[in-house]
């Protein structure tokens, strides 16, 4: 669960970072925190060679 979240979190930074993405889009290879105390993970090492279903949410306490 907890890695699902950590995708979570990097494919958030990677929308950010790049202004949108489109079905067929590669994730660009950002660092990721994992566990605590937090280690650095790189995205394409988290997930090689997987697809993935990209959904987004309002962050909490955020005008929506």
């Amino acid at each position: 669960m907890a890695r699902r979240a950590l995708a979570a979190i990097g494919c958030a930074a990677a929308i950010a970072t790049t202004g949108g993405v489109k079905v067929g889009d590669t994730l660009p290879d950002v660092s990721l925190d994992e566990g605590f105390p937090p280690e650095k993970v790189s995205l394409k090492q988290f997930c090689p060679g997987k697809t993935f279903v990209l959904m987004g949410l309002p962050g909490a306490f955020t005008p929506t």
